[in-house]
């Protein structure tokens, strides 16, 4: 058996705080949990054992009468019915209509797109109260109907402040790239071209590490603000954003030929490769300027799998990025990385760090970690197949 070598160990105070607060937990959880348990116990007793105040935690003359009366009314089986439907069919609506309103929001030329955006806002502070609710459903011939129970909810302006923020800062460019491509419609390659090309003069120092959170003024298009976002600090780069310039800058060369996007990938591999806070095995701490601290293997997944298709698109380096690329897989295939078989929740990467600086998915697996690892490994082998390694 493998024991965790990084196993964090823990101070007298903080042993003892970690018990008073098991127990406070523990206590919660009995005064919450009791009554449900209660409930149900009371539900498989029988009714002279309710009324006589019998039960406290075990059914106590164990009966199904309860039960049979229920079940013997199909109003029950209607609820039932309806609660399904309406979760299935009303998350549906509300998924689809969120979506339909969320991207033209994205879209920083969408005329009044603001003002809109306001109006959404206004109603997650305001509504119109349960009267003039009322007064709507009952004029529109909604009272008592399938329809109102959908309707109500059939958009969410928080989820839709959500997606709208994903889809104007996470879309995939090669997605854009894509869709140019099958549609031959050129906006999307002119959007996707547009989004590399700024964040190229923005988004990074003159060594070639990146910024992780720009703020940039809706109207004059200025930069008017850095935040480390879930770097170490402004003034360092996070690992896990740097290997997604450096493949998502060599996916934007790949696809467009265009020299600048060949420059900034190299920009960007040859810091985080050159950097002097890069570990030895090739899998990068959580933040270049956090040395010592956790690693993120994800972030050396994006990197390797980013680099190995980097090598041959720029000859001059190819031998380079492969070599680092090899050392980076090789390492993550190691049980250092790599969990055996049952362990890690079934995840193939252990060691990845999501948002350090909010606490939140520290040394722990992530999908997408394990997505790029694959698909690294994928690109090694074909390279190894045609005869490039």
């Amino acid at each position: 058996m493998v024991k965790n070598k990084n196993k964090i160990s823990y101070s007298r105070e903080d042993r003892v705080f970690n018990v008073i607060v098991n127990i406070i937990i523990a206590v919660l959880l009995i005064i919450i949990a009791y009554p449900l348990i209660f409930v149900i116990s009371s539900s498989f007793s029988s009714k002279e054992a309710v009324t006589n105040g019998l039960v406290i935690l075990w059914p106590v003359q164990p009966s199904l009468e309860g039960y049979e009366a229920v079940f013997k009314k199909a109003d029950v089986f209607i609820g039932y019915r309806n609660t399904i439907l309406y979760t299935v069919i009303g998350t549906f609506i509300n998924i689809v209509l969120t979506m339909i309103a969320a991207y033209p929001l994205s879209r920083r030329d969408l005329p009044g797109g603001k003002f809109i955006t306001l109006l959404f806002t206004f109603t997650m502070i305001f509504n119109g109260g349960m009267i003039p609710t009322y007064m709507l459903v009952k004029s529109l011939g909604l009272m008592n109907t399938p329809l109102v129970m959908v309707s109500m909810g059939a958009i969410s302006a928080y989820n839709l402040i959500i997606a709208r923020t994903f889809i104007q800062s996470n879309i995939p460019l090669e997605l854009l790239e894509a869709a140019t491509r099958i549609s031959g419609n050129p906006r999307f390659d002119q959007v996707a071209r547009s989004h590399a090309t700024v964040t190229s003069k923005h988004h990074f120092r003159a060594d070639g590490g990146c910024y992780h959170v720009l703020d940039y003024d809706q109207v004059t298009k200025r930069v008017q603000g850095v935040t480390r976002g879930q770097g170490a600090s402004t003034e360092t780069a996070w690992s896990r954003g740097q290997s997604w310039a450096i493949y998502g800058y060599t996916m934007m060369y790949r696809e467009t030929k265009d020299p600048l996007f060949r420059q900034m990938a190299e920009r960007c591999a040859d810091f985080a490769i050159d950097n002097p806070n890069m570990p030895a095995d090739g899998v990068p701490y959580w933040d270049y300027g956090a040395p010592g601290e956790e690693r993120d293997s994800s972030a050396g997944s994006i990197m390797a799998s980013g680099l190995l298709e980097l090598s041959t698109l720029v000859p001059e380096k190819g031998a380079k990025y492969r070599a680092f690329a090899v050392k980076a897989l090789t390492a993550l295939a190691s049980p250092a990385y790599f969990a055996a078989p049952g362990e890690n929740g079934d995840f193939l990467l252990k060691h990845g760090v999501g948002a350090k600086p909010k606490g939140s998915e520290v040394d722990t697996p992530l999908n997408y970690g394990d997505y790029y690892f694959l698909e690294g490994l994928m690109r090694f082998r074909k390279l190894r197949t045609n005869g490039s390694l």
